[in-house]
């Protein structure tokens, strides 16, 4: 079982760079300092993080989720860099430990200059049915697309992200991508970016035996890199083309926000923390809450990852043709079914998503709370760790 999964490890394909091993052209209005400036906009950005590989450098992203835990993608780099002779298996989660591993947050210290926080991980946790699928030859595997990163101290100044076990959610409400993203920087470097996205669907990318008999579907989102919709005055008619249908909802929510900044991807951006911004009607303010991380970027005609050499070839000579063609996936960690007793009154009216936390995603948070506990009691060497993971399987799983 091990070297089968040793095997699967080896050979995953880098989709941070295949999925993401292109820059679409941001819209000509936007400048490298709007998508900043955007990212410094609320303190809750300030838990998306840069991880990085001491022989790759900066490789992917994450956000902090708890005090000494990252979320980020399971595919690429967080597996690659990881001690295959520490593999401990439970029938809902992997645990590795890590090797080379690191991850740097941005911030702005008291002065309002850029300051930086390294911190080396530790121990990786995976949920177990990415590698079922992956295991299975199954390519859409982005509902389970999920690592933790357990941290060797926690970032003292920042502050984990928030997020809802349970949440009505309507289309008009808007996300942001916290990204560091490396395309266009020199080697090294880092810079905390963000971009907004205006529209979403729900898509479920298979069911399978842990959702078959449930109400509730697993589920992940995909959000266009729209086009500003061309008919100033016109309302799409239901039979027009995806593109011109999802162009216009997101163009009338990105006319409503002041036209911030969209539209940008970047090789490095999978495993971004993608934040949602929602109304509480108790405080009659907007509270901006964690609701998945990026896991591709696809062709808007179906799910599958964008990796092939022809298309990427074109996509680099002609960059603005993806605006209106291409989409981010999002991994979210939650079931979703139709809000309760609610019922459209016409087919204008915009559906309410009921979202609920998914357990098993829950279970694995708790297994890297039991790794940060662990370390935290026994301050274990590099290969004291190893053996205290395995000595302490029980209790964990």
């Amino acid at each position: 079982m091990h070297n089968k999964l040793k095997i699967i490890l080896y050979l995953f394909p880098l989709l941070v760079y295949t999925s993401f091993a292109f820059s679409i052209a941001n819209p000509p209005q936007y400048s490298f300092q709007d998508y900043q400036n955007l990212s410094y906009e609320k303190e809750e950005f300030n838990a998306a993080c840069q991880i990085r590989d001491f022989w790759n450098g900066p490789v992917m992203s994450g956000v902090l989720i708890d005090s000494q835990i990252v979320l980020t993608a399971a595919h690429g780099f967080p597996l690659k860099a990881a001690d295959l002779s520490s593999l401990s298996i439970s029938s809902s989660v992997i645990v590795l430990k890590a090797k080379n591993l690191s991850v740097t947050f941005q911030f702005k210290n008291n002065k309002q200059k850029l300051d930086e926080i390294n911190i080396p991980v530790v121990a990786i946790v995976v949920d177990r049915r990415f590698y079922d699928f992956v295991n299975s030859s199954q390519t859409q595997d982005n509902k389970f697309d999920f690592a933790f990163l357990v941290l060797k101290h926690p970032p003292y100044s920042i502050k984990p992200a928030s997020f809802l076990h349970e949440a009505d959610i309507d289309q008009h409400s808007i996300m942001t991508v916290v990204t560091y993203g490396t395309s266009d920087l020199f080697w090294g470097n880092a810079a905390r970016r963000a971009f907004n996205l205006y529209e979403r669907d729900i898509f479920y990318p298979l069911v399978d035996r842990y959702e078959m008999f449930s109400s509730y579907k697993y589920l992940a989102l995909s959000s266009i890199y729209f086009k500003p919709y061309s008919h100033k005055n016109d309302v799409p008619a239901f039979d027009e083309s995806e593109e011109e249908l999802r162009s216009y909802q997101a163009s009338k929510l990105w006319k409503k926000d002041q036209q911030k900044p969209y539209g940008l991807a970047l090789p490095g951006t999978s495993g971004s923390g993608v934040f949602i911004h929602l109304f509480d009607k108790y405080t009659d303010k907007i509270k901006t809450y964690l609701i998945g991380v990026v896991s591709a970027f696809a062709p808007l005609s179906h799910w599958k990852y964008s990796d092939k050499n022809l298309e990427i070839k074109y996509i680099r000579n002609n960059p603005l043709q993806s605006l209106g063609n291409y989409q981010t996936i999002i991994s979210t960690f939650y079931q979703v079914g139709q809000k309760q007793n609610y019922k459209k009154k016409n087919i204008h009216d915009e559906q309410i998503d009921h979202f609920v936390i998914d357990q098993r995603f829950m279970d694995a948070l708790h297994t890297a709370k039991n790794i940060v506990k662990h370390h935290k009691s026994s301050s274990p060497t590099q290969k004291s760790f190893v053996d205290m993971i395995f000595s302490t399987l029980h209790n964990l799983f």
